[in-house]
């Protein structure tokens, strides 16, 4: 069983003020709350732990408690911490249950009886809803590398709260231009709560044999060692198809190949990326012995 630091859950030291303790959880609570995070799971278990670290340590007895703990924790929960069980079926006077907590909590507190989840209106106060409708709500959006090439526009469904707070599903249009890049943001005028604006963070889907490096696309290209040698055309995958790339004769394993422009279009006066084809040489195996004597021969001949 995991031991719960509360402490560095808030971001507070181990001798902080109930006020203390509270502007901490007011600070977290408006950046993970389920109701400003409308649809983010992650977020919501981060909640819950913030939310379960203030209720132990606003709650003078639960608070005692905790700070009685040491190294032995566990028997000390056993013995002297609680009713000497691991297990507590209750429901506290906010009507939530300990689904919301973990089991360290169920293990040293399940006796006090904790409320659940509280809503953003009892922490933030009467003004709560309205900072609810100023927020900008933020999205993941996943796009293939050939949609960020050629530019698209994406239908989606997403669940943002209304201006009361409520989690609704809206659908959105979003125009994404020629070469977006991972981790850039879209915004969407006036689709939010109470007329704010909506954001969608750019993802890529891994493409199964291109890479990204900034605006420039990466592919390893495995090329018969008779080509390498002897020079000859082979043909790779990029943003716009297939493509016919000429290997140089000689080239050798690991060098590079760039196909300007064939990487993401450049966007407000940057340039274009490139498409850089690294060369793996293919070794071949299970010679004829015609094969084998044609090697043995260009090994004497050397």
């Amino acid at each position: 069983m995991e031991f719960k630091d509360y402490y560095a859950i808030l971001g507070v030291p181990k001798n902080a003020s109930d006020k203390e303790i509270k502007a901490a959880f007011k600070r977290l609570a408006r950046k993970y709350h389920p109701d400003m995070n409308p649809g983010n799971r992650e977020a919501e278990e981060k909640f819950k732990e913030i939310n379960e670290a203030y209720q132990v340590l606003t709650n003078p007895e639960a608070r005692r408690r905790y700070d009685s703990l040491g190294p032995n924790w566990q028997q000390t929960a056993r013995t002297g911490g609680g009713p000497g069980t691991y297990t507590w079926t209750y429901t506290g006077p906010g009507g939530g249950d300990f689904g919301d907590f973990s089991e360290f909590f169920r293990t040293v507190f399940g006796d006090l009886g904790m409320p659940g989840m509280p809503d953003l209106e009892d922490i933030l106060g009467p003004r709560g809803r309205r900072r609810i409708r100023r927020t900008s709500p933020e999205y993941a959006l996943r796009i293939s590398l050939e949609e960020a090439y050629t530019g698209t526009v994406k239908h989606v469904q997403v669940n943002m709260p209304d201006e009361n707070g409520r989690a609704i599903a809206k659908r959105l249009d979003i125009t994404v231009p020629k070469g977006v890049l991972s981790g850039q943001r879209l915004r969407v005028a006036g689709a939010g709560p109470g007329g704010s604006d909506v954001y969608f963070r750019i993802e890529f889907v891994p493409h199964p044999q291109l890479q990204v490096d900034g605006r420039n696309i990466l592919y390893e290209a495995t090329v018969p060692l008779t080509t390498c040698v002897l020079g000859g055309d082979i043909e790779v995958p990029s943003l716009r198809g297939n493509t016919i790339v000429t290997v140089p004769p000689g080239t050798q394993c690991g060098q590079t190949l760039r196909l300007r422009g064939l990487g993401l279009p450049g966007r407000a006066g940057e340039a274009d990326g490139d498409e850089l084809v690294r060369v793996r040489v293919a070794i071949p195996t299970n010679l004829t012995p015609t094969q084998r004597r044609l090697f043995e021969q260009l090994r004497d001949a050397r």
